[in-house]
């Protein structure tokens, strides 16, 4: 993983994805807003990427818009590492392609903080129709959080905490 710096704000992306251009999430945003007037959205937004190369960030963002994926999860120490800000309710993101141009806007509506052995398909129902069955998410998970741990040094365990968050698709 790696901070990557643009004009005036800094983003956490996975190794291949690029960096988002600002004004081209400007405009997004702008755009949203004006699409959705009776939405009350804040002046700011966070930016973040979901997914480990182009095709699966296509996939995730896709089954978003479909209303098949609601959600997603964050790891607390990986926001600890890097400096992100702390994900809340009523957050606005948009989340980017691999490419960096924007992809959707999405409102966080939720977020329940769940130790990693005592995640249930109760949580992972929150992912997409194909990887919801708990013996398909963890495998596929626990390599991906170990890949997002390693810069400080940690692996996912059983007391490893996971933010599980929904959202609203609002634009895009």
């Amino acid at each position: 993983m790696t901070k990557e710096n643009s004009s005036t704000r800094q983003y956490y992306l996975a190794p291949g994805c690029a960096t988002p251009e600002d004004l081209k999430l400007d405009a997004f945003y702008a755009e949203a807003i004006a699409t959705l007037p009776l939405q009350k959205l804040p002046p700011h937004y966070q930016v973040r990427w979901i997914g480990a190369n182009a095709e699966v960030t296509r996939n995730i963002l896709d089954l978003f818009r479909s209303g098949d994926k609601t959600g997603s999860v964050t790891l607390p120490d990986v926001v600890k590492h890097t400096g992100q800000p702390r994900p809340t309710v009523g957050d606005t993101t948009i989340l980017i392609h691999f490419d960096g141009s924007p992809g959707i806007l999405i409102q966080t509506a939720n977020i329940e903080e769940v130790a990693y052995g005592d995640i249930t398909e109760k949580h992972t129902a929150l992912d997409g129709p194909k990887v919801r069955a708990l013996d398909v998410w963890l495998p596929l998970h626990e390599p991906y959080f170990n890949m997002l741990l390693a810069p400080s040094g940690k692996t996912v365990k059983a007391d490893t905490p996971i933010w599980f968050e929904t959202f609203e698709v609002l634009y895009g």
